[in-house]
């Protein structure tokens, strides 16, 4: 029996949030804004490396990155948003700039771009916002609007995508209620 020696593999993923990744736990008056800011400069670095050495990855992302714009974000918001019952949880509610230029930490558009024309690189989401589907206030009806296949994460060329947010939420979606009328 001839066998075929098995290669190992690795499999890397990697959230890619700015400040929407940690907007609920760290204050960007704090040191940690500049580990945020740096992101705009190990992304390019990070894919370099990636195609010199031809590594897969998947970069776990916010929806709210791929805007370029405040305009394109509430243009690509969900009609119903979430409801949350602790206020420093809705992302909806953060003061944001008006575009990538100005508000580096809220806006990805063009590293967006960049990693989906990359070789072996692959966007996935966590749902439009981070989305929190166990915190109290949500309903059946606030999951569906809050995925990116629905509707919610503007088109981009190139690259591959997937929904990885909704997985656990829609495992939950029987113990949420129903929106009250």
């Amino acid at each position: 029996m001839i066998t075929t020696p098995r290669r190992g593999a690795l499999v890397i993923s990697l959230d890619f949030e700015l400040d929407w990744g940690v907007r609920d736990t760290l204050s960007l008056n704090g040191g940690y804004r500049e580990n945020l800011l740096g992101a705009r400069e190990v992304v390019p670095k990070l894919l370099a490396l990636f195609d010199r050495y031809e590594i897969a990855a998947t970069w776990a992302t916010v929806g709210f990155l791929f805007a370029s714009s405040r305009e394109g974000l509430l243009a690509a918001s969900p009609a119903v948003k979430p409801q949350y019952h602790d206020v420093r949880l809705d992302p909806y509610r953060a003061e944001i700039g008006d575009d990538e230029q100005s508000d580096p930490l809220h806006y990805a558009a063009s590293l967006v771009e960049l990693i989906a024309a990359q070789p072996r690189q692959e966007l996935a989401t966590h749902t439009f916002s981070h989305y929190y589907c166990l915190e109290p206030g949500q309903t059946k009806e606030v999951l569906p609007r809050a995925r990116p296949d629905q509707g919610g994460v503007p088109g981009r060329s190139g690259g591959r995508r997937q929904d990885r947010g909704g997985t656990r939420c829609e495992a939950a979606l029987d113990r949420l209620p129903a929106q009250s009328a």
